[in-house]
């Protein structure tokens, strides 16, 4: 019963930025380079073909924490969104101040 009290009392506001985008990056510099084993490289790359989808069914589960949320696709930032839309990030915490403020 406690926990079901404390899920509708949090909001929650989830930002999904592109993070494999990022990796393939990371990754296609590392095989550039010549750097791991052309076994591992293509581990990488494997791992790297679902990871954006599961990564969104993470944080669309994340949602399951509160009855009151938003989910947001960053539309330029990788894993780092805060150095990349930090505005992004400022009008979430708005959002959430003000609904806050509001639920009073």
């Amino acid at each position: 019963m406690v926990r079901k009290r404390l899920r509708y009392m949090r909001l929650k506001s989830v930002i999904k930025g592109n993070t494999v985008r990022d990796m393939r990056l990371i990754a296609a510099k590392a095989i550039e380079k010549g750097n791991g084993a052309k076994e591992l490289q293509d581990e990488i790359l494997k791992i790297l073909e679902t990871m954006d989808e599961v990564e969104e069914r993470h944080q669309q589960e994340q949602l399951k924490l509160s009855n009151c949320h938003r989910f947001v696709y960053a539309k330029e930032g990788g894993h780092n969104v805060q150095l990349t839309e930090p505005g992004l990030i400022a009008d979430e915490v708005r959002w959430v101040l003000q609904t806050h403020e509001r639920s009073k």
